[in-house]
């Protein structure tokens, strides 16, 4: 499986390729107690809402590539 990461941060917009096997995906119910640290450094976290969460039991061998630059447009 192939899939890519993207951040962007200090005004450099980056991605990064991931690579590994597939692996079972068992879905999981959270609760979120406190977001305070979050919306403390992205305020925009306030207004989010948890659509879904995933955990992934006995991940290994991830292969994940350098930053490369990204730009929208």
């Amino acid at each position: 499986m192939r899939c890519s990461g993207f951040h962007d941060g200090g005004g450099r917009q980056r991605y990064f390729r991931v690579g590994h096997k597939p692996w079972l995906r068992v879905p999981v119910h959270g609760v979120l107690e406190d977001r305070g640290l979050l919306v403390e450094h992205w305020p925009w976290m306030a207004e989010a809402r948890v659509i879904g969460a995933d955990y992934s039991p006995g991940l290994t061998a991830v292969r994940m590539g350098r930053p490369r630059r990204w730009r929208q447009g």
